[in-house]
């Protein structure tokens, strides 16, 4: 029964989901322009960038679950928080 939407509840997800694409393409672009620029990026940087981002978008409370961020050495340890 929760997965039936109402056409409220659709127009409501569909809304989230296109706010989260654009707040996804404004942290890549940024990303893209400071790999280009040569500017050191941690983990944790991507974290509150994506976070940062997201909240730009208005209507943003929280993350609903940490950003899972992790490269090269770091690619196991994935969860700081």
């Amino acid at each position: 029964m929760q997965a039936v939407k109402n056409p409220v509840e659709l127009a409501g997800m569909s809304l989230s989901h296109r706010k989260d694409g654009a707040a996804m393409a404004e942290f890549f672009a940024a990303l893209e322009r400071d790999v280009a620029a040569g500017t050191a990026i941690t983990e944790v940087d991507i974290d509150l960038r994506v976070t940062a981002c997201r909240a730009a978008m208005g209507q943003f409370f929280e993350p609903s679950f940490d950003t899972i961020a992790g490269v090269n050495s770091n690619g196991a340890i994935i969860h700081y928080r």
